[in-house]
Parts: structure tokens; sequence; C-alpha cells
């Protein structure tokens, strides 16, 4: 009875035994689930910073343009006035020149209207 028992004590054993490597595959096959989701995690949260960083990048890029817009606009606000005064002044002058070609045409037919 005793051989019995050792047989059976063996068997015993070897179940314990083929149950305790099937648990220890299994959470190292878990382990390295999660280590490999672990590096899929950190892989995400490194592309989710570049990300936040470039989107900060054109957000800066979105201000200087807008800034360069609005100074653009005052440049070329500051430019048509400069042009406006300039026709006008040039305008003023074509005026004054009219009016003396228009007073010497005076001039001159009164003086054909005396002769």
């Amino acid at each position: 009875m005793s051989k019995n028992l050792i047989v059976l004590f063996i068997i015993v054993l070897l179940i314990v035994g083929g149950f305790g490597i099937y648990t220890y595959d299994q959470s190292n096959q878990a382990k390295k689930e999660v280590e490999e989701k672990n590096l899929k995690l950190e892989s995400n949260d490194e592309l989710i910073s570049e990300l936040k960083g470039n989107i900060q990048e054109k957000e800066k890029q979105i201000e200087e343009l807008k800034t360069n817009l609005a100074k653009g606009e005052e440049d070329l606000e500051k430019e048509y006035a400069d042009k406006l005064s300039e026709l006008t002044e040039e305008k003023t002058k074509l005026e004054a020149l009219l009016t003396e070609k228009e007073e010497t045409i005076k001039t001159i037919e009164e003086q054909k209207e005396e002769s």
C-alpha cells in the first residue's frame, strides 16, 4: 500500500507541477502582453506629446501670420494714404495750371477782340 501511496503522491506532484508550469507560462504570457501594451502606450504618449508640440507651433505660426497681416494692412493703409495725398497734390497743381491756362486764353481772346 505504501507503493500505491508513493505512486499516488508522485501523480499528485506531477499534476500540481504541471498546473504550476501552466500557470507560470500563463502569467509570463500575460506579463509580456502587459509590457507590449505599455510600450505601445508610451509610444502613443510620445506621439501625442509631439502632436501637441506641433499644434502649439502651428498656433504660433497662425498668430505670427495674423500679426503680419495686420501689419501688412497698416502698411497698405499708409501707402494708400501717401498715394492719395500725392495724387491730391498733383490734382491741385493741375487745377492751378488749368486756371492759369484759362486766364491766358481769356487774355488772348480779349486781345483779339480789341484788335
